[in-house]
């Protein structure tokens, strides 16, 4: 919890002590107030001040901003929906990049990008996804349902967002068929392949504006256990590729405002200012 974070402690000490000198120097100049100013009521008043000073420097704002040291560059945090804001977006598949919604995780941002922004028609998605990887390898699986090409894990396949911006579908799960069982598996490196990915194609077809993401492999797979975690990831790959070419402007990453414990948003600005320092 706030009251028992380390910077909250921090904050209201320095407060109190600023408050008290103040009212010590005060008292100095007003000799006849003295013992008015030393009351027990000033004292509540003194302590509640500083507690609320404390608290709103470590609340968890409802966005954060920091720019990458060296560039122009930025990385904001943003509580909410990410299909709340429109504009060039990331969003995680599988190596079928399948669609249909009787297939893909009714939760995932995939299925609710569908449903909310292409009123759940897929046909003009699924267009521009083949086009997007036409010159692509893939191999002809027997599937038991779903689209019936597997890409390797890692590609990226870009497609027309309604408002006239730039969608890109990351192939960070590896959906296996064996003896007519699905297994579905995640790891790291599939992840780090299809972020590189990401980066190439950015470059090339959103003309250096921002890019709006969510935080990675924290769904079925569970390549990290924490939202934080993925948070991090996504920075610090971002700052990498800053320092050779900024990929875009501005990468935003939207986190619902459940998925992240009070405890960790309070050092999240802590971590990610020494990320892209």
């Amino acid at each position: 919890m706030i009251f028992l974070s380390r910077r909250f402690i921090i904050y209201f000490t320095s407060s109190l002590g600023v408050c008290w000198l103040l009212i010590e120097s005060t008292s100095f100049f007003l000799k006849d107030h003295a013992e008015c100013l030393r009351s027990s009521w000033v004292f509540i008043i003194v302590i509640m001040i500083s507690l609320m000073l404390a608290a709103v420097k470590t609340y968890p704002k409802r966005k954060l901003r920091l720019r990458v040291a060296g560039t122009d560059a930025r990385i904001s945090i943003h509580y909410r929906d990410i299909l709340s804001e429109t504009g060039h977006i990331a969003i995680a598949s599988s190596n079928f990049f399948n669609t249909d919604l009787d297939i893909i995780a009714p939760k995932s941002v995939l299925s609710q990008f569908i449903v909310k922004c292409l009123n759940s028609k897929t046909n003009a998605l699924d267009a521009s996804i083949s086009q997007s990887l036409a010159g692509v390898s893939a191999t002809n699986v027997a599937v038991t349902r779903g689209k019936p090409l597997s890409y390797p894990v890692g590609t990226v396949a870009c497609f027309d967002v309604p408002d006239g911006k730039k969608g890109f579908l990351m192939a960070i799960t590896q959906v296996n068929y064996n003896g007519g069982q699905e297994t579905v598996e995640s790891q790291l490196p599939f992840i780090q392949t299809a972020i590189r990915e990401l980066w190439q194609k950015v470059k090339t077809e959103i003309n250096d504006e921002p890019l709006n993401i969510t935080p990675l492999g924290s769904g079925v797979s569970r390549v990290f256990h924490k939202t934080m975690d993925s948070v991090m990831f996504l920075a610090s790959e971002f700052v990498k590729e800053c320092k050779r070419k900024r990929p875009c402007s501005e990468l935003r990453i939207f986190i619902g405002e459940k998925d992240l414990r009070m405890a960790d948003a309070v050092y999240l600005r802590e971590l990610l200012s020494a990320i892209v320092s």
